[in-house]
């Protein structure tokens, strides 16, 4: 699809519950949440890289270790009736450990991820930010 995907293995709870069509066992028992909104992204690529100045010399050497550091920010526009989401992203918040984060592009990777929204009344938008940091390997 052409939405961003980020699933962490938190326990599954449905926010607008109801006994109607309960599913006994969900097909997968974590936290998955769905962001089908325009996503603004901005990456940032910093490899492990040291530079050092040595006398005589006029400019400085480098030498390069094996971290690529690769963090991206993405910054999209929820809007404030979508409560199921915003719920999610408080979880998401919440959470201590690596997610799984799949771009619309299809591309995905494990990482870190911080949440950061403001809400304000009478906005009919709430604006999101996430920064995520990736991450060597899964949970």
């Amino acid at each position: 699809g052409k939405a961003a995907i980020i699933q962490w293995d938190e326990s599954w709870s449905d926010f607008d519950y109801t006994t109607e069509d309960v599913i006994a066992s969900p097909s997968w028992a974590g936290s998955m949440l769905k962001l089908p909104y325009n996503i603004d992204v901005s990456d940032n690529i910093n490899p492990d890289v040291e530079l050092v100045e040595y006398i005589g010399r006029e400019h400085p050497v480098s030498y390069h270790g094996t971290q690529i550091g690769s963090k991206s920010t993405w910054n999209m526009d929820v809007p404030a009736y979508d409560k199921e989401t915003i719920y999610a992203l408080r979880r998401l918040q919440k959470w201590m450990g690596n997610v799984y984060v799949r771009e619309p592009s299809g591309s995905g990777y494990w990482a870190t991820v911080t949440v950061s929204f403001s809400i304000k009344h009478c906005e009919v938008v709430i604006p999101v930010t996430l920064n995520i940091t990736r991450v060597e390997g899964g949970i």
